[in-house]
């Protein structure tokens, strides 16, 4: 004999559950005189265990039916999510795919303008040489003379020869 807590425990059942199979409309009947009250506790003997234990393998395979079923669904459900992931999948390797190729065409063109960036800055480098060379081998301004504005001056008190000639 044994309790109806150590009986749901080996089954992994709760108390509560084996208490309704044994209330049970189905079950009263067969199991009278098949459970004992020992010091307030409910005791079930062998014949009560295998009474108990058919109606749990029907209504395991009652329950392994439902959860079958359960499971198809489920599984109905993740093969749909799967191909709906796929596509998702595809579109976004696609797009990346794209973009990838705007990057590499961007790369291009982003060297392309360096090279002509570095033409330009090396000719302007070759032209601001080339100026300082010319501005070197140029011939140098002559200095002003120093005894040019005293002649001048000279010339102020002479005056020019038309006013000398007929002042005279």
């Amino acid at each position: 004999m044994i309790t109806v807590k150590e009986y749901a425990d080996k089954n992994g059942v709760t108390a509560q559950s084996v208490y309704k199979r044994i209330n049970s409309k189905k079950l009263k009947d067969r199991l009278k005189g098949h459970i004992v009250i020992e010091y307030g506790v409910k005791c079930l003997d062998d014949v009560a265990i295998e009474i108990l234990n058919e109606t749990k393998k029907v209504s395991t395979n009652t329950l392994s039916v439902v959860k079958n079923k359960e499971n198809k669904e489920e599984l109905e459900k993740l093969k749909e999510e799967n191909e709906r992931l796929k596509d998702e999948l595809i579109h976004k390797q696609n797009k990346y795919e794209n973009v990838l190729e705007q990057l590499l065409i961007a790369q291009k063109q982003i060297a392309e303008k360096d090279k002509q960036l570095l033409e330009y800055q090396n000719l302007e480098k070759e032209k601001n040489i080339l100026d300082r060379e010319e501005k070197e081998t140029r011939e140098p301004e002559p200095e002003p003379d120093k005894t040019e504005p005293e002649n001048h001056k000279n010339e102020e008190k002479k005056g020019n020869w038309f006013t000398r000639l007929f002042k005279r």
